[in-house]
Parts: C-alpha cells; structure tokens; sequence
C-alpha cells in the first residue's frame, strides 16, 4: 500500500530511511525510533499518529503504535481491572469536576503505568520503532487531575517519569481550543475542564528540547505535513552525525 492520500502531495520529499535503517542495523547511532504524541482529547493525536505510522512503514521504516492505556487490555491490567470492579466505590466527583479515587483505583492505574513502562521498554531493549499515542506528560496529566495531585507532586512525577522512560527522538503536543475538541468527542465533561487540562500540559512541557507545538485547529492535511516535516528534518539531523 502506497502512502495516504494526505501525504500524497508530499511524497517526493526526501526521506533518509535507508540512512537510518542501515545506521539502525549497524548499531551506530540510533538505537531505534521513539516519536511520541501528546495533548488534550480530541486534539487529533491518533489520527496523526496512525499517520504517520503509515508514510513511515511506505517508506521503509517498520513502526508500530502504541496506544499507552493499551496496558488495560493486558493480562496484568485485565487482572487489576477485575480487582477494581469487586472492591472499588461508585466514582464521585470532587468540587473541581474531577473523580475522587480511593486507593484500590489508585493501585490499578499503578499497575496499569507499571505494565505500559513494561511495553516500552520491551520495545525499546528489542529495537521496535513506536509512536506513542500520549506519553509522559499524558500521563502525568492524567494521574495528577484523577489523584489531585500538587503542583509539587506533579512535577516530581513528571521528572520521575522522564527518567524511567525511553527518551523520544521528537514528541508533538497537539493543541486545540475547546470549541474545537467538543465538536471531535461528545465525553469531555466541560470546556472549562478542557482549559484546565489544555494549560497544565502546557505548563508541563514548556522548556522541553524535545516537544515540538502543533496547532491541531488547522486542516488535517497541512498537520499531517508540519508533522512530517518535523520528523523528516530530525531523521535528517541524526542520519548526518
């Protein structure tokens, strides 16, 4: 299968694959592939994922995707969920919007972070390239707004997190306005919510080498192009050490 028709218009651009994937076989430089997505709901992060894992894969370049509350399905999360379900309270809402969750979820969205660090440090040690659909800082965002974590608790997870994962090779934060994300999903609570969420992974991710912005608002073809531009030039970058 040829590259999707959104890339079409990009598909003489030069791409340093096989630069790459003989670097990668070589053990040079590159260890593997590593480009990870970040951002509220219904910022289009899957989409651009699943994107770009399909003009890679035309090009040469073996990648697989990584959904990180995939971890859910496995055999450690399907466990814990069971756990979950027969000893766990109905979920409340706090004063914020937020649920109150006792310790027994608190124990399941460990096992659940715990068994997706496991998938990706598999993939890592196995030399599989991955985007990730959400990354550290979805994480953090997640755990930090369902645990009501302090600013200081978060930021302590957040470099707690970047040390015990696989370093990207690029990641994108992919931002929308409310408005927007309301009219992708009909399951975000509150445009005020949204915000929140919208300005602590902002807030989290400013100052980071490896993040690069992308306004989600625009039209999907010309995302899909700054994206790949993006990664096109990074590839470039490494492939030239």
């Amino acid at each position: 299968m040829g590259p999707t028709p959104i890339f079409s218009y990009i598909a003489n651009m030069q791409l340093p694959a096989q630069n790459y994937i003989r670097n990668q076989l070589n053990g040079l430089k590159i260890a593997r592939l590593l480009i990870t997505f970040s951002g509220v709901d219904g910022s289009g992060k899957s989409t651009l994922a699943h994107a770009l894992i399909e003009h890679l894969n035309s090009e040469g370049v073996r990648t697989e995707y990584l959904w990180w509350f995939s971890a859910n399905e496995s055999f450690l999360g399907k466990i814990a969920g069971s756990v979950v379900q027969k000893l766990a309270k109905p979920v409340e809402s706090n004063a914020r919007g937020f649920p109150k969750v006792g310790r027994v979820r608190a124990l399941y969205q460990s096992l659940v972070l715990m068994d997706f660090l496991l998938h990706v440090w598999s993939s890592s040690i196995l030399g599989k390239n991955l985007v990730c659909d959400r990354y550290v800082y979805d994480i953090v965002v997640f755990f930090a707004t369902e645990l009501h974590y302090s600013e200081s608790k978060t930021k302590n997870l957040t470099l707690l997190l970047k040390n015990i994962t696989p370093k990207p090779m690029i990641g994108f934060l992919v931002d929308v306005p409310a408005d927007i994300a309301m009219q992708r999903k009909n399951d975000i609570p509150s445009s005020e919510q949204h915000e929140r969420l919208r300005k602590l992974y902002f807030n989290l991710a400013k100052g980071d080498p490896t993040v690069k912005f992308v306004d989600g608002s625009k039209r999907l073809e010309e995302v899909n192009y700054n994206v790949w531009v993006q990664v096109n030039d990074r590839l470039t970058r490494i492939t030239r050490r």
